[in-house]
């Protein structure tokens, strides 16, 4: 009797110990298992780690690459500036001769402009006037401006001043001044020193005209007593592109009354944001609606006219227009 206690006793003693076994293999189990999740964890913890450090060390060479390029920017924006200021200081400023009355209106597309004009005197009565739009815009087109600039420039001993004095008729110092200049530039290597031109002169006593035209916009001359405008030129091939061409001359009166205007093609090929070209009709309209008006009421209205169209100050093109009036 005692003996069959005890044995029951013992029977339940090792299964309480078997149940305990298997609790405890099954715990293991477990714990090895959360181990395992732990250390994959771990590991994943690391490897984020290490991104997020490489990610960081990028961000830092790039925001040293932006602190870099935005001291680039605004040292390349202030010379910029610096050299609009100096183009702009080039441009002639509205001048009277006589009853000849002459100014003009300059609008560049980025700080710097490939569109140049002047107008000067070379003698008591004749003045001297271009127009010139180089290839493109922006500073290397400003470059070549410059330097046609330089070329003509009647305080340094131009062309256009020694071909004057040499020549015994207008025509004739016209066409070789621009026969002269072309060869300077058809030269050159590349694709930046092709130009549109026009060169003329002005005896501001009696109005004669005589210009050359090369691949430029013709001008717009308004006369008073036909009570119209009327483009006076026929193209011409642009400078640079071909050595000892000769360019014709074209000849005509500013009588009283009558005026004449030369722009670059920044103006009439300028899109509205509905894609519509602003084209030569609006531009002789403006013209033709303020004939009787000064030189410079005139040009405002150009310059308002064609910002409305654009509806922006700041063009896809160099714009530029200038404007001889006989009072």
């Amino acid at each position: 009797m005692e003996t069959t206690v005890l044995e029951r006793a013992l029977a339940r003693e090792k299964a309480r110990r078997l149940r305990a076994e298997e609790l405890l293999e099954t715990k293991s189990r477990e714990l090895y298992l959360s181990y395992e999740k732990l250390r994959d964890s771990h590991y994943k913890l690391e490897q984020a780690s290490r991104t997020l450090q490489e990610k960081h060390q990028q961000f830092m060479d790039k925001q040293d690459q932006f602190l870099m390029l935005n001291s680039l920017h605004d040292s390349v924006t202030h010379d910029l500036r610096l050299a609009a200021s100096l183009q702009e200081q080039i441009l002639p400023d509205p001048a009277q001769f006589g009853d000849i009355d002459a100014r003009g209106l300059s609008k560049p597309a980025m700080y710097v402009a490939g569109d140049i004009f002047d107008f000067f005197l070379i003698s008591d009565e004749v003045m001297a006037f271009y127009i010139a739009d180089v290839t493109g815009h922006g500073a290397a087109a400003a470059m070549v401006s410059y330097s046609i600039h330089k070329q003509l420039n009647p305080r340094k001993g131009g062309i256009c001043v020694r071909q004057f004095e040499s020549s015994g008729s207008f025509s004739q110092a016209v066409e070789s001044t621009v026969f002269s200049l072309n060869n300077d530039y058809a030269g050159l290597t590349g694709e930046n020193h092709y130009f549109t031109f026009i060169y003329g002169l002005l005896n501001h006593k009696t109005g004669e005209i005589c210009f050359c035209q090369a691949g430029h916009p013709a001008p717009l001359h308004w006369s008073h007593n036909q009570n119209s405008l009327q483009e006076v030129g026929s193209g011409g091939v642009p400078m640079g592109m071909f050595e000892d061409i000769e360019y014709a001359s074209y000849e005509f009166t500013l009588e009283k009354g009558d005026s004449v205007f030369l722009y670059s093609d920044g103006i009439t090929e300028c899109f509205s944001p509905d894609n519509e070209e602003y084209g030569k009709k609006r531009l002789s309209d403006v013209i033709t609606n303020t004939k009787n008006e000064e030189l410079s009421t005139t040009l405002r209205a150009v310059d308002k006219d064609i910002t409305n169209w654009n509806h922006s100050s700041v063009f896809n093109d160099d714009v530029s227009i200038f404007g001889i009036k006989r009072h």
